[in-house]
């Protein structure tokens, strides 16, 4: 009798046991469903592009992860992947409907694998290691250019040494350079986070630079500004900074655009943060279409006492060779010489700064241009009272200049 009692007992904690565990698997179900599910964004449509395919099916997987109670069941994940099939992909797709294919249709994992099949790289791996083999830098930010490299390397199975190589032969010069200062990272991840420090450094040094050029710039307009509405000082003869070696003639046949020299880095950076022509230093035009950068042109000059600087017959010498004008700040008047002021009108244009040879001197100069003219340039007296031509014979029109004694030879 004992022994049933004791029998008994048992049978009934076993079934408060099993009571109370029902309970609590009620309560935990009840509770999970009660808590909503993190909303996530629907991948986007696929349309058979064999690029997209691996990124539509982790898009895929986010939402199943994310919201396993709601796609709990195979049929409610094919269900809805198929909902974002278009054109070609969904082509694919509709037999397996119409015959009602359960081996696709209720196998998620099957359902992928025939999805890869169709639309998938065919070689992703190969594909993979030429990408990497073939990155470089370029003008991307080391931030953007690690995150393609992290993307195509998930598809290959290199080992760390093979990654940083890889990610090495990408980075630019300037780049490589900097990291030589210094032990190679041994881990990709390291070798990243050295170079983005650097590219930081870069950047943030790039831009001090045009902050500096920026205000050279706005100081060197200025001064500009200054002297073209200025008369040039005349420079004594014997304390002028630089002479002719060579002749000056009179009607001077070298008079012609001159090239000019390489820019330094700094130079080029400063002309592209004002948006000036990399070839002659001015706005309003790029240096393929640099008017400055054609072939040399070589025209008579004179000079006249009167003018102040150097002119330019505008319907001749401006038109033929196209050299771009400008309106003056202010309107420049034409004197006669008995110092009338000439009924013509007053010089209103004038030219972009120009590169121009006289005798083997070579200087920028902004030319006046003059509605009329008998000669296409005229040199006039503070362009002769700065260099000083001499004149040896009108008949010749030569003037070599003699720099110990100051007169004509």
């Amino acid at each position: 009798m004992p022994d049933n009692i004791e029998l008994q007992k048992l049978i009934d904690e076993i079934s408060n046991l099993r009571r109370e565990n029902a309970e609590l698997k009620s309560k935990e179900q009840q509770q999970v469903i009660s808590s909503p599910e993190p909303k996530v964004n629907d991948p986007a449509c696929f349309h058979g592009d064999p690029r997209l395919t691996s990124t539509f099916i982790l898009q895929l997987q986010i939402v199943f992860t994310c919201q396993p109670l709601r796609y709990a069941s195979h049929g409610a994940k094919i269900g809805y992947a198929s909902s974002f099939l278009r054109d070609a992909a969904f082509d694919w797709f509709a037999p397996f409907l119409r015959q009602n294919n359960n081996e696709v249709l209720e196998d998620y994992t099957r359902f992928i694998q025939e999805l890869n099949m169709a639309f998938g790289e065919a070689d992703a791996v190969g594909n993979a290691e030429r990408k990497l083999d073939t990155m470089r830098q370029g003008r991307q930010t080391i931030a953007t250019m690690a995150g393609e490299f992290r993307r195509v390397a998930a598809n290959v199975s290199w080992n760390e040494s093979a990654l940083c190589a890889a990610f090495y032969r990408a980075l630019n010069e300037e780049l490589k350079d900097e990291l030589a200062r210094a032990p190679r990272p041994g881990t990709l991840n390291e070798l990243i986070e050295a170079c983005m420090r650097i590219d930081n450094r870069i950047q943030e040094r790039r831009l001090e630079r045009a902050r500096t050029n920026r205000t050279y710039g706005n100081s060197y307009n200025t001064a500009n500004m200054f002297r073209a509405n200025h008369h040039q000082p005349t420079i004594n003869p014997a304390t002028r900074p630089h002479q002719y070696t060579g002749p000056t003639p009179m009607e001077i046949d070298a008079t012609r655009m001159a090239p000019r020299g390489p820019l330094t880095p700094e130079e080029k950076d400063r002309r592209r943060n004002l948006g000036l022509c990399l070839y002659c230093g001015q706005p309003g035009h790029m240096a393929r279409q640099c008017p400055v950068k054609s072939t040399p042109m070589s025209v008579h000059a004179t000079t006249e006492q009167g003018k102040d600087q150097v002119q330019v017959h505008h319907a001749d010498l401006v038109n033929q060779y196209q050299i771009p004008i400008k309106n003056k700040n202010l309107p420049l008047p034409i004197y006669v010489v008995d110092g009338r002021e000439l009924a013509g009108g007053a010089i209103t244009k004038e030219t972009t700064t120009l590169l121009f040879s006289v005798g083997g001197h070579t200087e920028p100069a902004t030319f006046h241009v003059l509605p009329f003219s008998t000669y296409p340039i005229i040199l006039g007296t503070s362009w002769c009272a700065s260099h000083d031509p001499v004149i040896l014979s009108w008949k010749s029109h030569s003037s070599p200049y003699n720099q110990s004694k100051n007169q004509i030879t």
